[in-house]
């Protein structure tokens, strides 16, 4: 620095001062002399102080890649140009508007495959694409060949195969294809149970979910007030539905608490009277600790009217 510097102050022409020499920097462009350094098309220097600096342009002032030396930098998602999943400037990608590939790598379950992206090449989950098989009651998804069953039901038969729509709906449900535990499929079991309306389709299903092995799920209650409901529409049908539930409570393959449970359901009192012998019989017959009582009693309301076990 020089001496009248010292004394009166710098004298600052933009980033130098023109009486000492000495060099600053503001922080401002304009304060600096650039011009393009030669051979390259983004680089300049201060002609004053030497300075670098890079001079891009941008794509739209706030995009990702220069357009004139095409150098990239990070910006955020809004400002790349977007193809999809990828940026057709600067090849960034994301994790959506994937192309998936017309083949898929092999299925995952009854309702996923893997498939990969044909643009970025990511692996990814996708949902069957099926389509009907000609002469079959099944669906085939175009991308991996997964297959599963598929009626048409027309006035509660398939119109391809005969089958009754209550019976196959039972049967699937009875099967273990369709579970009770886990929240998907109990939603899946509500739907289609629905489709479960006859008396021997849903005995069958009765059996199968309240047997020993599902004591701990709800299904059986909701088969039996389905039952119920059958005889209020059709008083016709009452004997039959009694009759159904006596069997239950008489069928050693369902467990004791629904066995009594649906004892105290029986209208008939004959049939009621054989249904409470039948599980008293059994207790009597399979002595329990009072923790298995307990739990049992626990699982049957008394105040709905339900037949308690002591």
């Amino acid at each position: 620095m020089g001496l009248a510097c010292k004394i009166t102050g710098h004298k600052w022409d933009g980033c130098t001062c023109a009486r000492c020499g000495e060099h600053r920097d503001t922080g401002v462009a304009e304060d600096h002399n650039y011009v393009l350094v030669p051979g390259t098309t983004c680089e300049y220097e201060c002609t004053k102080c030497g300075k670098h600096t890079m001079g891009h342009s941008w794509y739209q002032d706030l995009g990702c890649t220069c357009t004139v030396c095409g150098a990239t930098r990070e910006v955020s998602v809004a400002f790349h140009e977007w193809d999809g999943c990828t940026c057709k400037l600067c090849g960034k990608t994301r994790d959506e508007g994937h192309r998936l590939e017309e083949r898929a790598l092999g299925s995952i379950d009854s309702r996923r495959h893997r498939i990969k992206c044909k643009a970025c090449g990511k692996e990814l989950r996708a949902s069957h694409n099926f389509v009907r098989v000609e002469g079959c009651c099944c669906l085939r998804c175009e991308a991996c060949g997964f297959e599963k069953t598929h009626h048409e039901f027309v006035d509660g038969s398939c119109s391809g195969c005969g089958i009754i729509e209550s019976d196959y709906y039972a049967d699937l449900i009875a099967s273990g294809e369709v579970g009770y535990y886990d929240l998907e499929s109990k939603r899946r079991l509500v739907k289609y149970g629905d489709h479960v309306t006859t008396i021997p389709a849903l005995t069958r299903l009765f059996v199968a979910l309240a047997d020993n092995d599902g004591a701990g799920n709800h299904a059986p209650e909701g088969i039996v007030r389905k039952l119920k409901d059958i005889a209020a529409e059709d008083p016709s049908k009452t004997d039959d539905v009694d009759a159904a539930l006596a069997q239950f409570a008489c069928d050693e393959r369902v467990h004791i608490y629904w066995r009594g449970w649906v004892a105290g359901e029986v209208k008939d009192p004959d049939l009621a009277k054989e249904a409470r012998g039948s599980v008293e019989r059994w207790i009597e017959a399979h002595p329990r600790s009072q923790a298995d009582i307990d739990y049992e009693n626990a699982m049957i309301a008394s105040d709905s009217g339900l037949y308690t076990t002591g």
